[in-house]
């Protein structure tokens, strides 16, 4: 299954459950795309994996430990500076998207408690991680830097202000009524097939989550919203779950 809105969403579930409250005791960063924070939460040592590589971009928790430089890299000495024993006190997906925001309480460059935002930014060649200051939301740094004239819409450098990454004007299924998305439904019904229409009009759908939904629209007699509503009972399981469940529909309706 691919990378997308939904899954983000049962993901951040997961890790909502377990980091939440939890304090990080260690940050590493093995390789140049890769950073990897030790949280320890109810008697046990999570180890957050993130990866901003163009391909294979992910988060999630691992229980691998891989070697790292003699030296840390800048980005990571500066998430140790404010981020070492720091509190995880939130973690949100923004809609539907693949954006997944740590809330977390740590320290100052003069030892005052201050809140920063940890945003992963998993969208394949564009992925990065930011540390933001709350109070501000200007960008402390990012993994990746990226100059101004490769990046037109919004600036990636430390003392820029943090601006969340362009998204087309789509319906978040969460929070779009049952007349909105009908509506919207009906005035791009002329896109076919039905699986390229669900990924037109929805924010965050990947192409198995689209062609699931195409053939729960076609068991709920073209309702998008009924179909919308089934598909979505199964993100409460946690991603692997919700994963299994898509690997485990061998064939889809011809949408």
């Amino acid at each position: 299954m691919t990378f997308d809105g939904f899954f983000t969403r049962a993901l951040v579930k997961e890790l909502a459950d377990q980091l939440i409250g939890g304090r990080i005791s260690k940050i590493y960063q093995p390789f140049e795309q890769e950073l990897q924070l030790v949280i320890r939460n109810h008697r046990t040592n999570y180890r957050l994996n993130s990866s901003i590589h163009p391909t294979y971009y992910h988060l999630g928790l691992t229980d691998e430990r891989p070697s790292n430089p003699t030296h840390a890299p800048m980005f990571c000495m500066l998430m140790r500076k404010h981020l070492e024993n720091a509190i995880v006190l939130d973690i949100r997906q923004i809609d539907n998207d693949r954006i997944v925001q740590f809330i977390v309480s740590g320290l100052d460059e003069l030892g005052d408690q201050q809140n920063y935002h940890l945003y992963f930014e998993l969208m394949g060649r564009h992925s990065n991680i930011f540390l933001v200051n709350q109070e501000s939301m200007k960008i402390m740094d990012s993994l990746k830097r990226v100059p101004a004239y490769q990046n037109s819409f919004r600036s990636i450098y430390p003392g820029a202000d943090y601006v969340l990454p362009p998204h087309q004007d789509k319906l978040n299924p969460f929070d779009s009524s049952p007349e909105e998305i009908e509506q919207r439904w009906l005035e791009n019904e002329a896109i076919e097939p039905i699986a390229k229409r669900v990924q037109f009009i929805f924010q965050g759908v990947g192409k198995d989550s689209a062609q699931e939904i195409a053939h729960l629209i076609g068991q709920h007699n073209g309702s998008v919203t009924k179909a919308m509503q089934d598909f979505t009972k199964s993100l409460k399981q946690g991603p692997l779950t919700f994963v299994t469940q898509l690997n485990e529909k061998e064939t889809f309706l011809p949408f």
